[in-house]
């Protein structure tokens, strides 16, 4: 008990010298209607802003992995009309097909397939597994699934150049507030001790 008294009274001793020194109470500054002192605010502060930062990674986390699926889905269009591509051989434009039965599953839907080739001006439909187009509508489809998926990578890029500045800001900030509280920590010991 006489520790923590004596403790107590080298506090008070040290608010006089905060008082007299710089006209600052150690209690002066409120937060959330407490009364706080100037470090644990700060403390306060810092731990606010790093978990600020960490409510922007979640969005845009969310937003990488959308794309990257609609990425996916696109690279795989691609690579069905590039092998229908490839049966067009030199000057034959007779009518050929290709087929979707390995491609069009429950996380790839017949839908999705028609969603991405009207993307690319593709006015049919595809129906039951199979695509067939001439090679004109092909090879035009084919650049412009290119075109789209240069796009998203070039947003990716972006997002993901963003997303590392966002990281690193909020690493930045959980780092300044296990500083601050080390700081904070080591003054009040350092303190209690010198006087």
């Amino acid at each position: 008990m006489a520790n923590t008294a004596e403790q107590i009274g080298r506090v008070a001793v040290a608010e006089d010298r905060f008082m007299a020194n710089w006209g600052v109470k150690v209690y002066d500054y409120s937060h959330r209607g407490v009364h706080v002192d100037l470090q644990d605010m700060l403390v306060s502060i810092a731990q606010r802003r790093a978990l600020a930062i960490e409510d922007e990674v979640i969005p845009l986390q969310k937003i990488i992995s959308k794309r990257n699926e609609r990425l996916q889905k696109y690279g795989t269009v691609l690579s069905k009309l590039t092998e229908l591509q490839t049966q067009y051989a030199g000057e034959d434009t007779s009518g050929k097909s290709v087929s979707l039965s390995g491609v069009i599953n429950s996380s790839f839907t017949a839908d999705d397939f028609n969603a991405i080739m009207k993307t690319v001006g593709y006015d049919g439909v595809v129906t039951g597994s199979t695509l067939s187009m001439s090679k004109a509508a092909v090879e035009g489809a084919v650049a412009r699934i290119k075109s789209n998926i240069d796009e998203m990578n070039n947003a990716a890029q972006k997002d993901m150049t963003r997303l590392q500045a966002v990281v690193d800001r909020r690493d930045e900030s959980f780092s300044t507030a296990t500083t601050l509280m080390t700081s904070v920590s080591d003054t009040r010991s350092s303190t209690i001790k010198n006087l």
